[in-house]
């Protein structure tokens, strides 16, 4: 409808306008909606009347889901699209380089449900507003995610400074480039990430919703990117990867997503290429689906549109048939932390027992005294005839993190370990892709040189040599 008619029709009590703009009205408040004029006011009165028939269509074809007001109602869906997704510029088909393919994991024994939000390694949801930029918001995401798992420690990433400062363009489409609100591409992110050095926090480089000069600081950088790969378009691999490596980057088929307001859903039709990027979190066994008849699994995902939006912020598909496109775009994230920052993880594990000693030890400010400090914890674990390994190290308490650091450090530094201490043949060490979440036991499937757990001494002897290199010193 025009305007003219919208008003004409005000005019003459049209019940259903009436009752309409009742809701309208309701929605303005609800949502801190103001229109400077009555013109644009009675246009986006016949928008949201028009988006009262979509979700009522959206409904019939995805009735797994529910769907009605969101907060996206008085957007045209060219509006919708234009302003909340394309934030993925499109690519070439083939677009996955084989160097980037991860290989495939093992799905035996996964769990039934899962979801990283439990375990800490998810942020609060996020507002993107009107700019383009899900992409950054998917980076970010998968990135927080990496850190925590690496290092206990859940950070608040910039997003901005991807706006501001990434210009990276695909390695197989020069024509798909990063380019702040007006879209971009995660691999492309994570390309820029390991060229620039890493990311700041949200605190030193804050989001502005639009794109401006780049104000990127290597001194504040919090977390750096050693690597990346592409997940299989499989199921299972996807929760595979998943639940051994964290939260993943995902694009989706935003084609529902206007009037989605929670539920799983399900579409009986929905298109397969991805037009905006969210965060898959997680996933659940029991979404209820029509179209599949009972209880299936479904993905869950965290968008960058606010908590008011869908279920506080996330959203759920069901998994299978590439549901709108969700197994099309997905990568992993490995992060890379320094030498300094292992070194504090091996004193955490060395004070597990919180004792006084260790507080007042490892409170002083000196980088040279800590590592002195832990050499001689060390030294004292030699003279107790202490050869316990790193996994039962702590009075039985499991060390899962310090050992993985302790095989990142050989992988990283393996010049400084001859593995002499390998009850096997030494082997030929690769360039795998490592997750911090991958047990001991996966990373000698990695053909990590050594095979059995290194004795703490040892260890501490070896990551103190490598932090106090000149090399590692300033990592």
């Amino acid at each position: 409808m025009t305007v003219e008619e919208i008003a004409r029709k005000l005019e003459q009590k049209d019940n259903y306008l009436l009752s309409t703009e009742n809701k309208f009205k309701a929605f303005m408040e609800n949502y801190s909606k103001n229109y400077t004029t009555r013109e644009e006011y009675l246009r986006r009165l016949g928008i949201f009347a028009d988006n009262i028939v979509t979700a009522l269509r959206h409904q019939v074809l995805d009735p797994s889901a529910a769907h009605g007001v969101t907060q996206f109602s008085d957007l045209t869906q060219m509006e919708f699209l234009r302003l909340y997704t394309h934030g993925l510029v499109s690519q070439n088909e083939n677009k996955f380089t084989a160097d980037r393919m991860a290989p495939p994991l093992k799905v035996e024994g996964l769990p039934e449900t899962f979801d990283w939000r439990e375990k800490g390694a998810v942020t609060e949801v996020k507002t993107q507003g009107m700019c383009g930029a899900c992409w950054a918001f998917s980076t970010t995401g998968t990135l927080e995610g990496a850190h925590f798992i690496a290092t206990g420690k859940l950070l608040n990433l910039s997003e901005q400074q991807l706006i501001d400062c990434d210009n990276k363009c695909d390695i197989t489409d020069k024509t798909a480039c990063d380019n702040g609100c007006q879209g971009g591409l995660m691999t492309n992110a994570y390309n820029y990430l390991m060229e620039a050095g890493g990311v700041e926090e949200e605190a030193t480089y804050p989001y502005t919703q639009n794109r401006g000069e780049c104000k990127f600081d290597k001194n504040k950088i919090v977390v750096r990117v050693s690597n990346f790969t592409n997940i299989p378009a499989d199921d299972d691999q996807i929760a595979a990867y998943l639940v051994k490596q964290g939260p993943l980057a995902i694009g989706v088929n935003a084609v529902y997503m206007q009037t989605y307001i929670g539920g799983v859903s399900c579409p009986f039709i929905c298109g397969k290429k991805p037009n905006h990027g969210g965060l898959l979190v997680g996933y659940g066994t029991k979404g209820f689906s029509i179209l599949r008849l009972g209880n299936k699994p479904y993905w869950i995902i965290k968008n960058s549109w606010g908590k008011r939006w869908g279920e506080h912020g996330y959203f759920k598909i069901c998994r299978g048939y590439n549901m709108c496109g969700v197994n099309t775009l997905l990568n992993a994230l490995a992060t890379r932390i320094s030498h300094r920052e292992r070194l504090i993880l091996v004193e955490n594990e060395l004070c597990l027992d919180k004792s006084s000693k260790c507080a007042k030890v490892f409170s002083r400010s000196s980088d040279i005294h800590r590592a002195i400090t832990v050499r001689k914890l060390g030294d004292e674990a030699k003279r107790s005839g202490d050869k316990a390994s790193l996994s039962s190290h702590s009075n039985g308490k499991q060390s899962s993190t310090f050992i993985n650091h302790a095989a990142i450090a050989w992988h990283e530094n393996r010049r400084k370990w001859i593995g002499d201490k390998s009850q096997n043949q030494p082997r030929i060490a690769k360039e795998p892709v490592i997750s911090w979440s991958t047990s001991y036991e996966e990373l000698l499937s990695t053909n990590e040189p050594f095979s059995e757990p290194i004795p703490l001494p040892e260890m501490v002897d070896f990551l103190v040599d490598v932090w106090l290199d000149e090399e590692g010193f300033f990592d």
